[in-house]
């Protein structure tokens, strides 16, 4: 299956990269009468708009019909990142310095896994003003998730 997954999301960058799109995130959900393709846009320019993932997925849709990639019964879910969106470390990070976020992190700090500050930098370690503890400084290799926090 993993060959089929692949095939997919190549034929995804194909569609994303003439639109000015990049996928965020690409997972497939295995369901016991079918899959779901779940597919994350993101544009560096402007916010992603409701128009362009209905326009994508119509596009990546014909391919998949065209190309037959999957052979079962399969839904595909196109989205933007939303206000919550992932950040990947460290790719998006310089984005985002200054704003809010929220850490998920492999193994506890001060007995907690999750974390929300303002993001200072965008180069390891990780610095984030927490507010209630002042800056906490965090590997890459600590975090599980980053997400922007509203």
């Amino acid at each position: 299956m993993k060959q089929v997954e692949q095939t997919v999301f190549a034929l995804a960058e194909t569609v994303a990269e003439p639109m000015g799109l990049e996928i965020l995130e690409a997972q497939f959900v295995y369901h016991s009468k079918r899959i779901e393709v779940r597919i994350v846009l993101d544009r560096q320019s402007e916010p992603v708009s409701v128009s362009d993932c209905a326009s994508f997925s119509r596009q990546l849709s014909r391919i998949l019909d065209v190309e037959d990639p999957i052979e079962s019964a399969y839904v595909l879910e196109v989205s933007s990142p939303g206000f919550r969106r992932l950040i990947r470390v460290p790719r998006d990070l310089t984005r985002f310095i200054g704003h809010r976020v929220r850490l998920k992190l492999r193994e506890p700090i001060a007995d907690r896994r999750v974390w929300i500050g303002s993001l200072m930098n965008d180069i390891d370690p990780l610095r984030i003003d927490t507010g209630e503890i002042g800056e906490l400084a965090i590997s890459f290799e600590r975090i599980e998730r980053i997400n922007l926090h509203d």
